[in-house]
């Protein structure tokens, strides 16, 4: 037999079930917190590719088992984390790891506030958020510290935060947070 077969997708469910599980995310709405630190995302870490992480499902439940045997799940995705933050009228607040790039920075801004037309924006709109997030938040927090361990002195320390607010300031789409961004020294 003859088998013809068009218009196929093979790849990710764009409207799959949020990886945060709804007993979390429900414990964090209620409790109403005025921000929320974004650590799960490990922005800018290493073995961490940041293109996976504007994905709504893939990566979204990292299930790893820790050294005492307990399963643990983790969320890695923006998209999940910033819809938590928005239902929790919380102010989110990212972790920028010490192996962050200025193609990184961009992408992240990019998904944030790009519209369509961009690469970033268009996932985010295929995530399912048509309204750029910088527009859906008041402030924004973003941390910038050393997570693995790579610079020894305070001097190299205070470059690297230098370098990335630079960084920030370099993106094209700087100008959509920069009257709403705090940045702070992790270090």
């Amino acid at each position: 037999g003859e088998l013809r077969v068009d218009g196929v997708y093979l790849g990710l469910d764009k409207y799959a079930e949020s990886g945060i599980p709804s007993e979390f995310s429900n414990a964090i709405v209620d409790a109403s917190p005025n921000v929320i630190r974004l650590n799960n995302i490990n922005f800018g870490s290493n073995g961490v590719s940041y293109e996976s992480l504007f994905s709504l499902s893939e990566n979204s439940n990292a299930s790893y088992i820790d050294e005492t045997g307990k399963l643990i799940n983790n969320c890695h995705s923006i998209e999940d984390s910033f819809k938590l933050v928005k239902k929790s009228g919380a102010i989110p607040w990212f972790v920028i790891g010490s192996r962050a790039e200025q193609a990184s920075v961009d992408a992240l801004l990019e998904y944030m506030c790009g519209s369509v037309n961009s690469v970033y924006g268009k996932k985010r709109i295929d995530n399912g958020t048509a309204v750029p997030w910088s527009r859906q938040f008041d402030k924004l927090i973003i941390e910038i510290n050393d997570t693995d361990s790579i610079f020894p002195t305070d001097v190299q320390r205070s470059a690297y935060v230098n370098y990335i607010i630079g960084l920030f300031r370099q993106s094209a789409y700087y100008k959509d947070i920069k009257d709403n961004v705090m940045f702070l020294d992790g270090m």
